[in-house]
């Protein structure tokens, strides 16, 4: 009976374990497009996170869906936020908790991406879209910690700004100087003969 007590205390403890959180303060700004300027309030800002196979490339974010939880190449996505100019423009002011999955382990790189040409929360990426990136393991001026994930139980400062509002970062660095990939015609025929099949089961 003694045994099996401590089993269901192990277990119980595992658990908690398991589900412990962590706190984190963001802190962006200011996020720009490919011509430098300071994208407008709305813009979407995703948070990837490391999980084994490196952070989104180009090629990965194609056809990638933008929620909370889905995996992106080798990554997942931790949290979406959208730009608000309420205290820097083209900036991201947020605390959040999260309690994490297995997949995300602590010291894990993150890196945040942000989306132009109207991508909003939950969108399909389908190629071309310009985004920007910025994943420095460098601790931000204003920071307490680094652009890796924390221990459990942590609550941490994740700050990086730009020159232009007193930071350390280049506005440079904040520009959204890439596009998603465009699928190559071999890999849309296939997804268009697929549809087509589809529709001929249907109709069946």
């Amino acid at each position: 009976m003694k045994i099996i007590g401590l089993n269901i205390l192990a277990l119980l403890l595992t658990a908690i374990v398991a589900q412990a959180s962590i706190t984190i303060t963001w802190g962006f700004g200011s996020l720009r497009d490919s011509s430098g300027n300071v994208v407008p309030e709305g813009a979407t800002v995703v948070m990837f996170v490391d999980t084994g196979g490196g952070l989104p490339s180009a090629d990965d974010l194609s056809g990638a869906v933008l929620t909370t939880g889905q995996t992106v190449g080798g990554s997942e996505i931790l949290d979406i936020f959208a730009t608000s100019d309420a205290v820097d423009p083209g900036g991201v002011e947020e605390t959040r908790t999260y309690t994490l999955d297995g997949n995300i382990a602590s010291g894990a790189d993150i890196g945040i991406y942000w989306f132009l040409d109207g991508v909003s929360s939950g969108d399909t990426l389908t190629g071309g879209e310009s985004y920007g990136s910025f994943t420095s393991s460098d601790v931000g001026v204003f920071g307490d910690w680094n652009m890796t994930v924390p221990n459990d139980g942590s609550a941490v400062n994740i700050l990086y700004y730009d020159t232009s509002l007193g930071g350390g970062v280049s506005e440079s660095d904040f520009w959204a100087s890439n596009n998603v990939a465009v699928p190559e015609p071999s890999s849309l025929a296939l997804i268009g003969l697929g549809a087509i099949g589809f529709i001929i089961r249907r109709r069946k």
